[in-house]
């Protein structure tokens, strides 16, 4: 699905709420600002069930970390690399636990 959308000025943090199954998580945005294309890359995806929270966090270097408060506290556990993601449908679901939790937040940060 393609989103038009008009800004002023770009932000340097996107926060996207995924209200409905119909997007898809892209592993970067881009822009065309004028003069110039601005690229905004995942940094990282909020899941809920209603319930609980958790959360896959994305370093520059396309690593990602899994965070959940109530199990792995105040640690995140490693699982994996952006390049090596069997396919972006992986994005929109966590299902570690016992529970499979859809992605609610996409947040994006500009380069």
């Amino acid at each position: 699905m393609v989103l038009d959308v008009t800004l002023n000025r770009l932000p340097y943090i996107m926060c996207i709420i995924l209200n409905k199954n119909c997007f898809k998580i892209n592993q970067s945005l881009s822009y065309h600002n004028g003069t110039c294309d601005v690229v905004f890359d995942l940094r990282g995806v909020i899941y809920g069930d209603g319930n609980h929270f958790v959360a896959r966090l994305f370093t520059k270097d396309g690593h990602i970390w899994y965070h959940d408060g109530m199990t792995t506290r105040s640690h995140c556990v490693a699982e994996g690399h952006l390049a090596q993601l069997p396919d972006s449908e992986w994005l929109m679901t966590s299902s570690k636990g016992h529970s499979c939790r859809q992605a609610v937040i996409a947040v994006y940060v500009r380069d």
